[in-house]
């Protein structure tokens, strides 16, 4: 009868800690869901729906054209020596030209080795000091769009994208 007593007695302080602790899995679950609640937030900011409603709501920087996208054409690679006298260095530059009309692609096309040479002329005046930066980026921006007008002696461009732009 002495063992049946026992058995029944409340346990020691040595046998509670023997006894099952609770599981940490509600923790761990809780953890991930928070985790994947961010990861949702965060890829839903980035998705392109939310991409093109948050490029509506930037503003627009100098050199670039606000409204529709018009016909655009892309000049061939150029590379230039900068006027720098301390260091000899080079540029390699893509341009894209957005036209105000698509009538004017003929034009564009019909002068290209002529814009080439006025867009080198350009290029190749600037200094290292002129180049770097965006603000310095978008001057240029301005610039050979300018050019270009003066060229083609009428306001036929609304925007030069520089679509590569390397310094060596």
């Amino acid at each position: 009868m002495n063992d049946a007593t026992s058995q029944t007695q409340a346990p020691d302080a040595e046998q509670l800690d023997v006894l099952p602790k609770k599981s940490p899995a509600p923790l761990i679950i809780a953890g991930l869901g928070a985790v994947a609640l961010v990861v949702g937030i965060v890829l839903a900011l980035r998705s392109p729906a939310s991409a093109e409603a948050r490029a509506s709501e930037a503003p627009v920087h100098e050199g670039e054209a606000a409204g529709p996208v018009g016909s655009i054409v892309n000049l061939d690679s150029m590379v230039v020596n900068l006027n720098d006298a301390e260091e000899l260095r080079y540029l390699k530059c893509s341009v894209a030209v957005e036209l105000e009309s698509a009538k004017s692609v003929p034009l564009i096309e019909k002068q290209t080795v002529r814009i080439r040479n006025g867009l080198l002329l350009y290029l190749s005046n600037l200094q290292l000091a002129q180049t770097v930066g965006t603000a310095n980026k978008e001057k240029i921006q301005l610039g050979l769009k300018d050019r270009l007008s003066e060229m083609l002696g009428a306001p036929v461009v609304k925007t030069v994208y520089l679509t590569e732009f390397v310094l060596q």
